[in-house]
């Protein structure tokens, strides 16, 4: 999948290597943990965006593995940006986990983004 960020195309990809990529970069994190953690949340003020930017990093680094650090990579965006693509990124890791659930908690996901006031449907993806 190709996003738009900053005018550039970025290709993203979500598979088994995110979820080595993510817990070997952020010790300490479990990454399926930390999506459900997020299908769970109902309030826009209480996402941490620097754990969606965490995960929008790593659906950058599986797809393309000369992508920068995380902190020079995500210098290139500004909040809006990580906001306007949340929803389809979350969708993708979603989507890659089989589970019963996943229809609806990305459908959670979507919704919580929306309500934010910087979602702009410039940031679709291709």
């Amino acid at each position: 999948m190709i996003i738009s960020i900053n005018k550039k195309s970025i290709r993203v990809e979500v598979n088994a290597s995110t979820l080595i990529i993510y817990e070997d970069r952020f010790k300490g994190r479990r990454l399926l943990q930390d999506i459900f953690e997020l299908s769970a949340i109902k309030d826009t003020d209480k996402v941490p965006f620097a754990l969606v930017s965490k995960l929008i990093w790593a659906a950058a680094k599986t797809a393309d593995n000369t992508t920068p650090d995380l902190y020079e990579w995500i210098a290139q965006m500004n909040i809006a940006e990580v906001i306007g693509i949340a929803p389809q990124i979350l969708t993708m890791y979603y989507t890659n986990i089989e589970t019963a659930k996943k229809t609806t908690a990305a459908a959670r996901i979507k919704h919580l983004f929306q309500r934010f006031k910087f979602w702009h449907t410039q940031h679709d993806v291709d």
